[in-house]
C-alpha cells in the first residue's frame, strides 16, 4: 500500500525548520548582547578598583619613608635601583590617572607616563597618625576615599 504525500507534510517540515532557524538566530543575538555587556564592564575602572591599584603600589614601596607628596596632591613612591634613586609618580592629568617612573629631581612631562584609568580627580594627603588619605573621583563622578597606614616592623 502506497502512502500519498500531502501538502500538510511539507508545510509542517518547513514550519519546524523555521522555528529552529528563528530560535538559533535569537540565541546568537542574545549571546552577542551578553558578551558586549560583559566586555564593556571589564574595561571600566571605578573608584574602588583605582584605590585598590594605588593601595597595592603603596604596599610594594617599602614603607612611609619611601613616600612623599607633590605640590598638587601627586603621590611619589621612591625606590633605588643600581645606585640611582627613582620616583614612581601617580597623578591626575587630562582626565586620567597617570603613572610615570622618573629619576630623582625630575617631574613627569605633560602627556608622559602611562594611563591607568579615567578619573575626574585624584589627590593624596597626609592625615593624622601618619595615615595617608587617598581620594578618587572616577569618570562616573563617584567619590571614594581610603586611608592607608604603613606597617611598622
Amino acid at each position: 500500500m502506497e502512502r500519498k504525500n500531502h501538502v500538510i507534510d511539507g508545510a509542517f517540515a518547513l514550519a519546524l525548520f523555521g522555528v529552529f532557524a528563528l530560535c538559533a538566530v535569537m540565541l546568537v543575538l542574545l549571546g552577542a548582547r551578553v558578551y558586549s555587556k560583559v566586555a564593556s564592564g571589564m574595561s571600566k575602572m571605578d573608584a574602588p578598583m583605582i584605590l585598590s591599584y594605588v593601595t597595592e603600589k603603596l604596599r610594594s614601596c617599602g614603607g612611609s619613608g619611601n613616600v612623599s607628596l607633590g605640590e598638587d596632591g601627586e603621590l611619589l613612591l621612591w625606590e633605588e635601583s643600581s645606585g640611582e634613586n627613582y620616583a614612581t609618580w601617580i597623578y591626575q592629568a587630562d582626565g586620567c590617572l597617570m603613572e610615570a617612573l622618573m629619576p630623582k629631581g625630575r617631574e613627569p612631562i605633560t602627556g608622559g607616563g602611562t594611563e591607568i584609568a579615567p578619573v575626574q580627580d585624584f589627590s593624596a594627603e597626609w592625615a593624622e597618625h601618619g595615615m595617608l588619605e587617598i581620594t578618587v573621583k572616577d569618570a562616573d563622578g563617584s567619590v571614594l576615599s581610603r586611608y592607608f597606614t604603613f606597617q611598622t616592623e
